[in-house]
């Protein structure tokens, strides 16, 4: 390992020498090509330079309408061959952000940030003479030039390739509106969904956010949840991303309420390309590697088109032993926040350590002669209360980020089949394989419950068990002994996933008459989760091991100990020894040890199609229509094994559930443009859309989501914008028919600290917990053992859809005297009514204990489980619909694409982007027990005030270099700690969090070799190694591995790669 990561790095090294020694000659080396084109119309012109170049290449059919280009015959790059072609024509061409080539009239102001235009394939274009274009927002066909009411973000091939990112959402979240849904390092401690890779838009959670591909709906990659993995699709299949913020449910359906990701997929493409890419961090971990496959051919006169990709991912994962800061044993006490005299040194423990030891810990601290029982590092019987004598440190053993591979594959095939009709087809498959690490090996206590609703307990040890050492069965009582070990016997607890996905879309489409396009396809997914979870613990077979007595025929023989009962010893009982390490037994381990499997499957079924055409013209231009219908059902089930339907495993309950929703919907769409050319009313447009929707869903029925939209530019050069939008979400599959289902939850108890005179209604209301008061008794304190315990997530029949009202406000500046200039400023303001969510297990805590009523009849404590000892067991997240959640804030951007001096290159360009993004409003408001209660999420960390991206981009030729930064502001770890330090003159230690920069370097260089081409690139990621703040357990947003996953956890990364087309 050392050998490779001194040649890995060494290979970084030596790939951007010879980048630098080649930029030089590979600056006059942009790729040409042989071109033999005769005199005609510039539309075919245009089409036969995409055809043989593979460019895409758009425009406005209208704008080229009666002109000419001359013969075009010879080599030349793609610049030069249409720069010949447009000489004289009064037209211009400019590279999108995409990397799609734009002609449209000169003089005419560059489409940026600020414009809507979405790329039209060079293949397409060519079998279309009079396609336009289809922006991600709109079913509507417009000209490139038309702008959309909202933002949009444009994400390019190059983009996604100068990200150094193995997957799509590393890349997203980079922009300010997206934040990680799940990612490799915050989903460690998920049951269903660890390993998954999802975005968030607008911090609204992944259900809200409509994840689409080339505009169609997918399956999802969630049992749980619908959240699409951006991880389950080939990169070099990806032509580019468009994101855009809002409602879009109108023209969508549901779940598009917080917007819309669009992946659009390449298309028609001629040639071959192979990439690869290998990347390893400053500390010689985080190895990632993946290599590209892409080919596309035309055959029968390019009447078909056929293209087929594939890539192969491999992502290592990180232990925390392999990170020094991970390895730091502290933990935090909240309850020290309101403590006046916390100038930031008090609640903190170091170290932190767990009370469940390899060799075992008995009886209690308040037990005569010296308190716990528990073995020490030489396996001898010790007596101690103090928890960092006999402690177990579990650090080493917890996953910093879970381990991936991946094999995907896709094929696309177009057929032109005559009188303006297309058949396409779409597929694609991915096999995820994951293996996440839960921190070593299974853990139990006399505690423990187990069952579907935990009705058993595992219990006390009998004091005439044979194998209780003498001197703790002298202080035994006659109710048994407790007792709590870790059974590192049976080895480390892992939990293996092999996700497989299909996707298929298929259809055709066409023209009726000039001006009218139709639609028609079917889509299905099928996603297929294989989860086995080994190493467990059986805790009714551990009940009947611990239950044991010496053979009647061999009294004091410790050879020929069985269990006491007769039912177990003929199912195979092997009697279990737990006092001191290493003595449980290979048979005793294999009868106590437990696998617990999952076959989920989720399908879905749609059949949409739609019309799109012109109804007729007015002064300032045609009245465009869209209309629709969709049909869609959703499927789903779960299977699991006998332990783990009768809830006998030692890790979370997963429920077997069934269901189905069907929707039945129409829509409708229109753009009007009001005028044009006039005084003050350089164009004055309005767009309308609605969809009506029937669910079979009894609360649900009948949705109804629409929007109303336009732009106004008083002159060409300044234009607003304004949009409100209706968006709905109805209920998944799991929100209704899931009976609980258990996953693992990290929750810091309120109760955390308390003593006998902490004063304060949480803190009352903590003592009247029996077993915390007699923790208090004992102990002076009452400490929380474990920050992580059982979850269950249930299903809730009675839901009805959220309701989301989106207001967008924005201007867009794109000044003529600054060719290639755009400035946007855009508010936001987001509603959600009868929001579908759960409160989270800090928020369910402090309804409970911050009720001056006490806890007895309350709600939110009926979902809170405590064991005899006042531990947290269980935390109940049951789907409601919440009151409202309320979200806004302003956008701006700056584009800037500009020549580069003449005293540097007469040949370089520069892109310049600048994106910011201010929360000026996060609230989620429910009942609580006390009336209305308000959780404000603004300014906590995941939710930051300010966040901003800033990117400069060089090229000239095939040389390239890119820098770009990502900004998030100053933080706290939560509002509420906050409130109350403030309230108490505290200032407690990991409660704000300084800003973060991260800077990212690109460098690439295309090197010609006849007709190949080779690129070659390098890069460092977080160059500066801005990794996360030290978050220990015990806060809100940090983990036992002292870091929080909004962050970057990985730190400094280098990657070089290559990709060859042919």
């Amino acid at each position: 390992m050392p050998f490779f990561r001194s040649a890995l790095r060494g290979s970084i090294a030596t790939t951007a020498l010879v980048a630098s020694a080649l930029a030089v000659p590979a600056i006059a080396q942009e790729r040409t090509f042989s071109f033999s084109i005769p005199a005609q119309d510039m539309k075919s012109s245009l089409r036969a330079l995409a055809r043989a170049s593979g460019q895409q290449i758009t425009f406005d059919s209208g704008a080229l309408k009666g002109k000419r280009a001359p013969a075009l015959r010879g080599t030349f790059t793609v610049r030069d061959g249409v720069a010949r072609l447009l000489a004289g024509s009064g037209l211009e061409a400019n590279w999108g952000r995409s990397g799609v080539l734009v002609v449209r009239p000169a003089g005419r102001a560059a489409d940026a940030s600020g414009a809507a235009y979405a790329a039209v394939p060079a293949s397409a274009a060519a079998q279309e003479p009079d396609r336009d274009i289809i922006v991600t927002g709109s079913r509507i066909a417009r000209p490139v030039v038309t702008d959309s009411p909202v933002p949009i973000i444009g994400v390019s091939e190059e983009d996604i390739q100068a990200s150094g990112a193995t997957e799509l959402s590393e890349v997203l979240t980079d922009y300010p509106a997206v934040t990680p849904g799940l990612n490799l390092a915050n989903s460690t401690n998920q049951i269903n969904a660890s390993g998954v890779s999802s975005v968030s838009l607008r911090s609204l959670g992944s259900n809200r956010t409509l994840t689409l591909i080339d505009g169609r709906r997918t399956v999802s990659n969630v049992l749980t949840s619908n959240q699409v993995s951006l991880s389950s699709i080939p990169q070099l299949f990806v032509s580019r991303v468009e994101i855009i913020t809002g409602g879009a449910s109108a023209v969508y359906g549901a779940d598009a309420v917080a917007g819309v990701v669009n992946i659009i997929t390449r298309d028609g493409y001629k040639g071959a390309r192979i990439g690869g890419r290998v990347g390893l961090s400053s500390q010689g971990d985080s190895f990632r590697g993946n290599l590209d496959f892409l080919a596309g051919e035309r055959f029968f006169d390019d009447r078909v088109s056929v293209m087929i990709g594939a890539s192969y991912e491999k992502e290592a994962g990180v232990m925390a032993g392999q990170r020094r800061r991970s390895l730091e044993s502290v933990s935090y006490s909240l309850a020290a926040d309101a403590n006046p005299l916390n100038q930031g040194d008090l609640g903190i423990t170091r170290p932190a350590l767990s009370s469940t030891t390899p060799g075992g810990r008995f009886l209690a601290s308040s037990t005569a002669g010296g308190g716990y029982f528990y073995y020490d590092a030489n396996g001898q019987l010790a007596r101690s209360t103090n928890l960092a004598v006999y402690g177990w440190e579990t650090r080493p053993d917890l996953q910093f980020s879970t381990p991936r591979t991946s094999y995907i594959a896709a094929g696309k095939i177009g057929v032109d089949l005559g009188n303006d009709i297309e058949f396409f087809g779409h597929l694609q498959y991915s096999r995820v394989e994951t293996e996440t690490e839960r921190g070593g090996a299974e853990t139990a206590s006399e505690t423990d419950t187990y069952g579907v609703l935990g009705e058993f307990t595992v219990g006390r040890i009998s004091r005439n068990n044979p194998f209780v050492p003498a001197a703790i069965r002298a202080l035994t009582g006659s109710s048994g002994l407790q007792w709590r070990r870790r059974f590192l016997e049976l080895g480390t607890y892992t939990i293996d996933n092999q996700r497989e996905t299909w996707r298929g879309w298929a259809g055709l489409k066409g023209k009726i008459a000039d001006n009218w396009k139709w639609e028609v396809s079917y889509g299905y997914g099928r996603f297929h989760q294989d989860q086995i979870r080994t190493n467990l613990l059986n805790y009714d077979n551990l009940r009947n091991a611990l239950s044991a007595e010496f053979d009647p025929a061999a009294p004091g023989d410790l050879s020929r100990v069985r269990c006491v009962s007769a039912a177990a010893r003929a199912a195979g009982c092997v009697p279990i020894n737990v006092f001191g390490p290493g003595a449980i037994t290979p048979a005793a381990a294999d009868y106590v040890r437990a696998g617990m499997k999952l076959d989920a499957l989720v399908t879905q079924n749609v059949l949409q199609g739609y019309v799109s055409g012109n109804l007729f013209e007015l002064p300032a231009g045609p009245v465009a229509l869209a209309f629709g219908g969709e049909y869609r059902r959703d499927w789903q089930r779960s299977i699991t094994d006998e332990v783990t339907r009768l809830g006998f495993g030692s890790a979370s309950f997963i429920a077997e559930y069934e269901g189905n929703i069907k929707a039945k919907e129409v829509f409708v769409e229109t753009s009007i443009p009001i005028l044009a050319d006039q005084p003050f009313f350089h164009r004055l447009t309005l767009d309308l859309a609605a969809r009506y929707g029937s669910y079979n869903i009894r609360n649900v029925g009948k949705m109804l989501s629409y929007r109303a939209g336009g732009e106004w530019a008083p002159v060409e050069d300044i234009r607003f914008r304004a949009q409100y939008a209706r968006a709905q979400r109805a209920p998944t599959v799991t929100n209704l028919y899931s009976p609980q289902r258990d996953d693992a939850d990290t929750v810091v108890d309120v109760c955390d600290g308390v003593t006998a005179t902490t004063a304060g209604t949480i803190a009352s209301n903590c003592r009247s917990v029996t077993g915390i008061a007699d923790a208090i008794a004992a102990d002076g304190v009452f400490r929380q053992a474990s920050t992580s315990i059982e979850g269950p997530s249930a299903g809730n029949p009675g839901l009805k859809e959220e309701t989301a009202d989106t207001l967008t406000l924005g201007a867009v500046f794109t000044p003529t005297f600054a060719r290639g200039l755009s400035l946007t400023v855009d508010y936001f303001k987001i509603k959600i009514n009868d929001a579908i969510g759960s409160l989270d297990g800090d928020e369910l805590l402090r309804e409970c204990y911050g009720n001056p009523e006490g806890i007895s009849d309350n709600f939110f404590c009926n979902e809170i489980t405590r064991d005899p000892d006042g531990q947290l067991r269980r935390i109940v997240n049951r789907d409601l619909n919440l009151s409202r959640i309320t979200r806004s804030g302003i956008d701006f951007a700056v584009d800037y694409r500009f020549n580069a001096p003449q005293f540097l290159s007469s040949t370089g360009k520069f892109d310049v982007r600048l994106l910011y993004s201010r929360l000026l409003d996060f609230k989620t408001i429910f009942d609580g027990v006390n009336g209305v209660s308000v959780s404000d999420e603004k300014g906590q960390i995941g939710s930051w005030r300010n966040q901003g991206q800033a990117q400069i981009g060089y090229r000239d030729g095939g040389f390239r270099l890119r820098w770009k930064a990502r900004y998030t502001g100053k933080a706290v770890d939560s509002n509420e700690r906050l409130a109350i330090a403030e309230a108490a003159g505290s200032k407690p230690p990991f409660l704000r969090v300084g800003d973060r920069w991260r800077h990212d370097f690109y460098a690439s260089v295309d090197v010609p070799a006849g007709d190949r081409d080779l690129r070659l690139y390098t890069g460092v990621n977080n160059a500066f190694n801005s990794t996360s703040p030290f978050l220990p357990s015990g806060t809100i947003s940090g983990s036992s591995q002292n870091i929080s996953g909004e962050y970057d956890v990985i730190g400094r990364y280098f990657y070089v790669g290559f990709e060859a087309k042919f």
